[in-house]
């Protein structure tokens, strides 16, 4: 057990290490922005690529619009039919689980109190 102790400070400390590494590129990412940013106020409206202007009415009422609603169409049916399946599926999943966490908790238990911290060394098998 002493062994799954250290393995989970090898876990915490790799993940302090990794979470540490990911707030220093984030900053620096930050950092690199703002160096690279524009000075001119204003110029957003002519430079950013989400402001040219897009598609007319006659070249998007084409088959382009009927596609693009008809994938929306199955999506919205997919949707539909799925979820309440999931719905009826749920209390059933959560009613096994509260039976089985107890089984999983009582052996669990059992392992730490005779192997893991070995209490039954000093408090005997039946505690």
């Amino acid at each position: 057990m002493q062994d799954l102790y250290l393995l989970a400070i090898a876990q915490k400390t790799i993940g302090y290490v990794i979470a540490v590494l990911l707030l220093i590129a984030f900053v620096v990412a930050i950092a690199i922005n703002v160096r690279k940013g524009r000075a001119e106020v204003g110029s957003e409206v002519e430079l950013a690529p989400n402001r040219k202007p897009y598609m007319n009415d006659e070249e998007l009422e084409t088959k382009k619009l009927d596609r693009t609603l008809g994938l929306g169409l199955v999506a919205l049916g997919v949707i539909a039919l799925t979820l309440p399946l999931y719905w009826l599926a749920e209390p059933g999943r959560q009613e096994g689980m509260v039976e089985r966490f107890e089984d999983v908790a009582i052996s669990r238990g059992e392992e730490i109190y005779v192997n893991g911290a070995q209490c039954a060394g000093c408090h005997g098998p039946k505690g």
